[in-house]
């Protein structure tokens, strides 16, 4: 069977294992990142001392309100089906942040998945527009021009810039189909619905390690350290 030709809505398989990957990995990030805000759940301070500094380092700081911002918007966008390979390329400094502190810094079962979930999602979601990102790795260069501002030029490396011009590339004669309406629609309710199930599902029990609230904890710290 044609592989382009296999779903009812047109959709590849292939284009359904990015869809899949790309409306869980958004409605990840639109969870957590509005959590920050609406505090469907306590903030997790970390299991680990260090990344509990990191953690309330950033909050602290402001910096975390930055995150958790990108965090949002590019859940919206990547559940919308909107600025996709934007939305996959912002999210990739968090994802491996977040990544990193669970596979070097915490010591829990979930930091296996967690790394490689949340990295893995998001390469996945770039694997599937490479078409679109490959003029990004162009090792050519030539001087700065205003040709690209004044006339939209994409790209001018002719080895990179083909590649969104093959065939069933973003660009070609023959573009894959985009996801049906109501696929779309499932695929929004799902991508939100598993992360929240998922996350309010394995929250630590008052008691158990990192189930204290960030704040708490840095109360905690300051009360110690008073003479």
């Amino acid at each position: 069977m044609n592989d382009a030709t296999s779903s009812g809505s047109g959709v590849s398989k292939w284009g359904m294992v990015v869809y899949a990957a790309q409306f869980f990995f958004g409605g990840w990030f639109l969870f957590h990142g509005l959590n920050h805000w609406v505090h469907f759940f306590p903030q997790p301070p970390g299991a680990d001392t260090v990344s509990s500094q990191v953690i309330r380092s950033l909050i602290a700081s402001g910096l975390f309100d930055w995150v958790k911002a990108v965090e949002v918007v590019a859940g919206i966008a990547l559940l919308l089906n909107r600025f996709v390979p934007l939305a996959a390329i912002a999210s990739v400094p968090i994802s491996f942040v977040i990544g990193y502190l669970n596979i070097a810094v915490e010591n829990d079962a979930n930091a296996l998945f967690v790394f490689f979930g949340v990295i893995g999602l998001n390469l996945l979601i770039l694997a599937g527009h490479l078409d679109r990102l490959l003029p990004l790795l162009a090792p050519g260069n030539h001087g700065p021009n205003l040709a690209g501002l004044c006339r939209a030029l994409p790209v001018s490396d002719e080895a990179y810039g083909n590649a969104m011009r093959a065939s069933g590339g973003a660009f070609s004669d023959s573009p894959p189909p985009p996801i049906g309406k109501w696929l779309h629609l499932l695929g929004i309710v799902i991508g939100i619905g598993l992360p929240v199930y998922l996350t309010l599902s394995t929250l630590p029990q008052p008691g158990e390690a990192g189930a204290a609230t960030v704040e708490a904890s840095a109360t905690a710290a300051s009360e110690g350290d008073a003479p």
